[in-house]
């Protein structure tokens, strides 16, 4: 009975033919097509994972700086009715409020400085039609002959702007001016009035616009009481009634103390309501820009709500035409560039390598068949040298 032991050389042919079996599959063209699919697969997965990536940081930027500027035009609204409120507290510590006195308090608040979007800080206060003659001739007797309650005509109430500062060339135009004929301002007057609130007005052109620059505007007035008078009703806060301390505001000129001098890298649009129309549209940070113009699939877009002062602004965002960096625009295709060239190289690499292994076995094949032939020849002569 034999038994068959493998000798040290048939182990060795059997690891030789092993390698040789794991070279043919990595050395080969269907791997070299494999591997190239593969390879446009990952790449595409990069390029779609890299163009999530920086739309994502695209849109979080556009969500900080539409957080940023809606939180700075509330913010600096709501210090500016503080202002107002320290007009109305002046009124109550000075015993006699005149208008020496109070072009002296609005200048030590330095608005130019301090508060830049202000036109201005005025005191408004209202005339019955029986005292309409009395405080014409009153405010002309301080030195301003020309004065008179405006515009002209008989109504069933007045009021009149007393003081107003600085009294400059602009805001002069509104010294006498009875905003409560204009519907617009009435109703935010009527509510400041009868709430004791802040109230701010809708869209008005202010008295002080001329024929340049002009700008959409609006008012926030807050009311004074007589002090020690209740208040705890409507009716009782009409009896104590005396005037309101208001501010007018120029959009323009309020939306570049609000948020500077320079371009905004976002644009948005302001309007009175929830309505996003011409009518409505308090300000626009790029003229070009406009709710009801062609849509832009690239802009990244967001709208915020404002509640203030009993009035509602409607905010709307836009990123332009896109909100990506030139870098990261092209970051996306940059690595789909990169990627393909990496699945080309490796495909030559693979085919390049399968050719030269299909080759090297070809010329090892016909070597082999020499030396058979070959062999069989010298085999052939040696018999014949035998025979003889």
């Amino acid at each position: 009975m034999s038994v068959f032991t493998s000798t040290p050389a048939m182990a060795s042919d059997s690891k030789v033919d092993k390698r040789k079996s794991a070279i043919r599959i990595f050395h080969n063209a269907v791997t070299a097509w494999v591997v190239l699919l593969f390879g446009f697969a990952f790449t595409g997965a990069a390029w779609y994972t890299s163009n999530q990536f920086v739309n994502a940081n695209a849109e979080a930027r556009f969500e900080n700086r539409v957080t940023e500027i809606t939180a700075a035009i509330h913010q600096r609204m709501f210090i500016y009715e503080q202002v107002l409120w320290g007009g109305v507290g002046f009124f109550n510590a000075v015993e006699n409020v005149d208008r020496k006195v109070w072009r002296d308090y609005v200048d030590a608040l330095k608005l130019e400085q301090h508060w830049p979007g202000i036109q201005g800080i005025g005191f408004s206060v209202p005339v019955t039609p029986e005292e309409k003659g009395s405080h014409i001739a009153a405010i002309r007797d301080e030195g301003f002959p020309q004065y008179t309650i405006k515009p002209a005509g008989q109504r069933d109430a007045y009021s009149a702007i007393i003081y107003l500062e600085p009294f400059d060339w602009r805001n002069k135009r509104a010294f006498g001016y009875d905003m409560w004929s204009n519907d617009m301002r009435r109703q935010a007057m009527t509510r400041a009035r009868d709430t004791g609130e802040a109230s701010t007005s809708g869209i008005i052109t202010l008295v002080q616009e001329t024929q340049e620059d002009v700008q959409r505007g609006f008012l926030t007035y807050v009311p004074l009481y007589k002090k020690g008078m209740p208040v705890g009703t409507v009716a009782q806060r009409r009896a104590a009634f005396e005037g309101w301390v208001y501010s007018p505001f120029r959009m323009g000129n309020l939306m570049k103390g609000v948020l500077g001098a320079n371009r905004s890298d976002v644009e948005y649009e302001i309007f009175d309501g929830a309505d996003m129309n011409a009518d409505t549209l308090l300000f626009d940070s790029n003229k070009s820009l406009h709710a009801d113009g062609p849509s832009n699939d690239d802009a990244l877009k967001k709208i915020k709500t404002l509640e203030l002062q009993g009035r509602t602004w409607l905010l709307v965002f836009s990123s332009g035409s896109s909100e990506l960096t030139d870098a990261e625009k092209h970051q996306p295709t940059f690595v789909a560039i990169a990627g393909l060239v990496v699945d080309f190289l490796l495909f030559y690499i693979i085919s390049s390598l399968a050719y030269l292994q299909r080759r090297a076995e070809g010329m090892a094949t016909a070597m082999t068949s020499d030396l058979r032939t070959t062999q069989t020849e010298l085999e052939a002569k040696v018999a014949e040298l035998s025979a003889s």
